[in-house]
Parts: C-alpha cells; structure tokens; sequence
C-alpha cells in the first residue's frame, strides 16, 4: 500500500500514481495484485468490487466514504476496517474476517447488504453519534461488540451477536 510505484492511475496500467490520502479513491480489479497495507491505510472510498487477489490487512485502513468489498477477494492478516465519516457499506456477500470499527464524531453508516464482520466489532468512541442504517440488512460479528465510551447509536439496522464474544457497551444503543 505505502509504495507509489504500486498505483496507477488507469486500471492496469503502469506505476503512474501516488500512494492514496485521504482525498482518494482506492480501486481494486480483476488486474490489481495482491496488496499488503504496510503502513497505516488512508483513502476516501474503498472499492473491492471486481478484486480477486488477496489484501494482507497488517495495517488499519481507514475509509471516509464508501466500503464496497468483491465477492471473490481475499483477506488475510489481522488489520482493522476503519469507516470514519458517513458512508455506504457494501459487503456483495464477502465476510469482512477482521474487526470492524465504525467510527466519526456524527456518522451515519448505510448498509446496502448484509454483513457479516469475522472478527470483533467496534461502533464509536468517545462522544460519538453514530447511525447504522438498514430497511432490511443486518450486521452480524463472529467476535466481541464493544461500544465506545459515552457514544450514542441509533438507527434500522439490525446487529446480530452471532459467534461466542461479548458484549461491552458504555455507551447508549437506541
């Protein structure tokens, strides 16, 4: 992720980019290779829609849009998912096999699928409000449900506890 010369500006094209900031959107393809977050990961949105190689999470990536995860990519590593500002999730069946941690002092996050998160699930932080919406999707965590401190969320969405973690909350959930 960290080296310029692995971005290009044009979907299979040559080394022509520049690491993302927080400013960009990180496309990943059917001819994007393999990727390791090798420092800690910024981008605007995040699209692994027709990915088919693997992502190794060793660092964070931290979004501040849209998730858009391929039904045929691979994850490895242990890295966290970090939406951080209001965004549509989009998962297209994939289990995200980390930690989630939804994130932004007022964020609403929109689910347009289900999601199903393999690790731990965090959702605020200090005094944040956050949104998670859904007319019919849920968010289902495999590991612990934490809250952050004195966060406030709300919304549709359903979350499901669906492995053997716990539940943690110092927040309020409405």
């Amino acid at each position: 992720w960290g080296t310029a010369t692995n971005w290009s500006l044009t979907d299979g094209g040559g080394a022509t980019g520049a690491v993302p900031t927080a400013a960009d959107t990180a496309n990943f393809t059917n001819l994007s290779g393999n990727c390791t977050t090798n420092v800690a990961a910024v981008c605007a949105v995040l699209n692994f829609s027709s990915y088919t190689n693997t992502i190794t999470m060793t660092n964070n990536i931290v979004v501040s849009g849209d998730v858009t995860l391929g039904a045929s990519m691979g994850i490895a590593g242990t890295g966290l998912l970090v939406p951080n500002a209001t965004g549509t999730l989009t998962s297209n069946g994939k289990i995200w096999t980390n930690g989630l941690n939804l994130r932004g002092a007022t964020s609403t996050f929109t689910l347009a699928d289900n999601w199903v998160v393999g690790g731990n699930l965090l959702i605020g932080a200090a005094a944040e409000v956050i949104v998670v919406n859904s007319l019919s999707f849920t968010i289902t965590t495999l590991g612990n449900f934490t809250t952050g401190t004195t966060a406030t969320i709300t919304g549709t969405a359903q979350i499901i506890l669906g492995g053997t973690g716990t539940w943690s909350t110092t927040g309020a959930i409405r």
